[in-house]
C-alpha cells in the first residue's frame, strides 16, 4: 500500500514535469517555478493536516498535489540553473545540479525522520519498533510545509531570470 501511495507521487511528478517544461517555454520560468513551489507547499501542508481518519484517497490526492508541484518546478528550475552556463560546462552544471538535488532530498529525509522521532523515548532506526502517533507525522510534515513555504516566499523576491 505504501508503495502504491508513493507511486502516486512519482507518476504525478513525471506527468507534470513534461507539462512544466512546456509551460515554462510558453509563459516563462519564474511563474511556473513559483506555481510548482506553491503546489509543493500546499501538498505538504495538507499532508501535515492528515489524521488517522483521513482516507487513502485523500492521502493519495495530497501526495499527487505534492508530486505535481515537484514536476512543475523541475524543468524551469534546471533551466534557471543552466542559464548563462558556457556550453562546454553544461554537462558539469547539470551533473552538479543532480548531485545537489539528491543531497537535498537525503537531507530532507534526515530532517523529517529527526522531526518525526523528536519525542520518541527510544533510539529510532529503520528497524525500530517505535510507535509514532499522528502528532509525530503532523509535526514532521508541518516542518516540511514550513520550509516549503519559506522557499516559496524566497522565490517571490525580485531577481533576474533567463525567461520571465
Amino acid at each position: 500500500m505504501v508503495g502504491l501511495m508513493l507511486a502516486v507521487l512519482a507518476v504525478s511528478n513525471a506527468l507534470m514535469a513534461f507539462l512544466g517544461g512546456q509551460l515554462a517555454d510558453r509563459f516563462g520560468n519564474l511563474i511556473v517555478l513559483r506555481t510548482g513551489l506553491a503546489f509543493i507547499f500546499a501538498g505538504l501542508f495538507f499532508l501535515g493536516m492528515a489524521t488517522p481518519e483521513t482516507s487513502t484517497l485523500s492521502l493519495a490526492g495530497r501526495l499527487a498535489l505534492t508530486g505535481m508541484g515537484l514536476g512543475l518546478f523541475s524543468a524551469p528550475n534546471l533551466n534557471e540553473i543552466l542559464y548563462g552556463v558556457q556550453p562546454q560546462l553544461m554537462g558539469l552544471a547539470a551533473s552538479t545540479s543532480a548531485v545537489m538535488k539528491n543531497l537535498g532530498a537525503l537531507l530532507g529525509v534526515i530532517v523529517l525522520v529527526a522531526a518525526l522521532g523528536w519525542e520518541a523515548k527510544e533510539h529510532v532506526t529503520l528497524i525500530s519498533a517505535a510507535n509514532f502517533s499522528a502528532a509525530h507525522f503532523q509535526r514532521a510534515f508541518g516542518l516540511a510545509a514550513t520550509l516549503g513555504g519559506l522557499n516559496f516566499l524566497v522565490s517571490l523576491l525580485p531577481r533576474k531570470s533567463s525567461n520571465q
